[in-house]
């Protein structure tokens, strides 16, 4: 981590930035040179005024690693740090480390203008981004072309799109259905900031192999927007759909098709309370999946808009974290949580972080099979496998065939 303060601080005297850099260093060590004394004197030319807080162990041991950014929010309050131009922040530790700046009224922490260092990417803003890259001999690890977005402009335009599409339908707010994951989450927290949290239900559909992590989680997300819940266990539901069916719920041959019935179950319940509220239902699918179909026609499909549809995965995940979900939700391994055991990588062809490069350079930048597989180095087999299930579930994003059209 010193290497790369040092590259900032070199970036900032070649750039002629002024300055203010705030290092928060987690559990100082005892076994060697804290960083106050490494950098005693990091700039020369006093271009850029650092500033280091330490966190002792008794604070540091109050939270899980994953519960970072709200210890980080919390040291920032404390210390009065305000969002200022030329002012970063940078908390010490490991890769996992955030740079960010704040809301200057309200003395709170605020997820604008971030930049996140995680593995396998540097994602850096402004004047930084190649150049630190640069120096820390990074620059195969930066973020695919094309996924890195203007996140205050995206939240700008779904908050706008949410209250469009609830105005133009006479609604009164949405419902959402919450599992404690990354869709979710975003979905429920653009929805807040579209509508308010008076408007916005979130609807928690467990059965009896959710994990309870999944449960706290939409439950901790809803308490952290603050939006009115209702939990229903919908195992009795979904337990008579098969003794009505005549089918064993333990039948690895009727798997799939039971599976979709949980997902149809949860729709079915989310309608319900749309109608009686004069609601509309708000999906969570995002663009990685329904470019290959992975949700259930007239399940998780089911809504009456889809907000984040037009977000890859890696996008979802960034944004969330952008606007303050809790790292161990946005950054959650999938799982729509059909079945036991049941994990969104056992079933698309690789992990987000290829998919989604493949995706882009296949549906939006039109390029051939050949090409993309030569500039993402994925198997020309799966990128044949992806174009394979992106025709094969165009039926679950057209409206059915009709003899005649509107």
């Amino acid at each position: 981590m010193n290497v790369f303060v040092r590259a900032l601080l070199e970036q900032t005297k070649r750039e002629n930035l002024s300055a203010e850099l705030i290092l928060i260093e987690w559990n100082p060590p005892s076994d060697r040179p804290r960083l106050r004394e490494v950098l005693s004197s990091p700039n020369e030319e006093g271009t850029c005024d650092v500033r280091v807080i330490e966190v002792p162990p008794e604070v540091h041991a109050r939270f899980r690693y994953s519960d970072r950014l709200p210890m980080f929010q919390m040291i920032a309050k404390n210390v009065g740090i305000r969002r200022a131009k030329g002012r970063f922040v940078l908390p010490t530790s490991s890769c996992h480390s955030t740079l960010g700046g704040f809301e200057g009224s309200t003395q709170h922490a605020k997820a604008k203008s971030w930049i996140q260092i995680q593995r396998p990417c540097f994602r850096m803003a402004d004047k930084l981004t190649a150049s630190l890259a640069t120096c820390m001999g990074a620059r195969s690890a930066m973020p695919h072309s094309g996924l890195d977005l203007d996140w205050d402009t995206t939240v700008q335009e779904i908050v706008a799109f949410i209250r469009r599409i609830v105005t133009k339908a006479e609604a009164k707010g949405v419902v959402i259905g919450l599992s404690g994951g990354v869709d979710s989450s975003l979905v429920a927290a653009l929805s807040v900031k579209a509508l308010g949290k008076e408007r916005v239900l979130g609807i928690l559909l467990p059965t009896d192999f959710t994990p309870d992590q999944d449960i706290q989680d939409a439950m901790d997300l809803a308490k952290l927007f603050e939006i009115r819940t209702e939990c229903i266990m919908i195992t009795p539901i979904t337990a008579s759909f098969a003794k009505a069916l005549k089918v064993e719920i333990d039948d690895s041959r009727v798997r799939i098709p039971l599976a979709n019935i949980v997902s149809r179950t949860r729709m079915i319940i989310l309608y319900h309370y749309a109608n009686t509220r004069n609601y509309l239902v708000a999906g969570t699918g995002d663009r990685s999946e329904d470019l290959i179909g992975y949700f259930t026609k007239y399940g998780d499909g089911g809504a009456d808009l889809l907000p984040i549809c037009h977000l890859y995965k890696t996008q979802v995940r960034r944004l969330a974290e952008y606007l303050g979900i809790p790292s161990r939700m946005a950054f959650k391994p999938s799982s729509p949580q059909l079945y036991p055991g049941h994990k969104a990588t056992d079933e698309i062809p690789i992990d987000y972080d290829k998919l989604d490069p493949v995706e882009r350079m296949l549906f939006d930048e039109k390029l051939s099979s050949p090409e993309v597989a030569e500039k993402t180095q994925v198997d020309i087999k799966v990128i044949l496998d992806v174009l394979k299930r992106h025709r094969s579930s165009a039926h679950k994003r057209c409206y059915p065939p009709m003899l005649r059209e509107w």
